[in-house]
């Protein structure tokens, strides 16, 4: 007969024991050093440069206004600003609703637009002359229109005001 196996039992029981060593003393030293779990915030900040350029705001297809009134024409409009304006002008004759003239001036500061007689070779006339002058800017400081006997202001930024006056011929 032959004799049985020799059993590594006394091994296999010898290296689970040392693998469990192991595992724990890692598992153990490992705890050590991870610790509790901490929150990491980062900040990103960027920067923009905005590049303004000051424009006309209006289109510039107006007339340029004049620096003093012009005793041959009917009709003068004395504005009175310190920044840029735009003034819508338009002619009525004997009363009609639809204008007979229109233009638009611009300015820079104090002005006068100065309007001719709009219906020549006519005997008899009536000419109304309306206007409207418009701020150029979002300052507040004042507007003043001056004509036909009133003299209307505003200070609102991009504000306006009207003024109307008639001749009788």
């Amino acid at each position: 007969m032959t004799a049985p196996p020799a059993r590594n039992y006394a091994r296999l029981a010898g290296a689970i024991v040392i693998a469990a060593v192991v595992i724990a003393a890692g598992i153990i030293a490992s705890s050590s050093y991870l610790g509790t779990a901490t929150t990491v915030t980062r900040s990103i900040t960027s920067t923009q440069t905005v590049v303004t350029t000051q424009t006309n705001p209006f289109l510039g297809y107006c007339y340029s206004d004049q620096n003093q009134s012009n005793p041959v024409n009917p009709f003068n409009i004395q504005i009175y600003y310190g920044g840029q304006w735009n003034a819508t002008v338009k002619g009525y004759a004997l009363g009609a609703a639809v204008p007979t003239f229109a233009a638009c001036f611009e300015g820079s500061g104090n002005g006068v637009i100065s309007v001719g007689n709009w219906a020549q070779n006519q005997t008899s006339y009536a000419l109304t002359l309306r206007a409207t002058i418009q701020k150029g800017d979002g300052s507040d400081a004042n507007l003043t229109a001056i004509f036909g006997g009133t003299r209307p202001s505003t200070t609102t930024p991009y504000g306006s005001v009207t003024v109307s006056g008639s001749i009788y011929s």
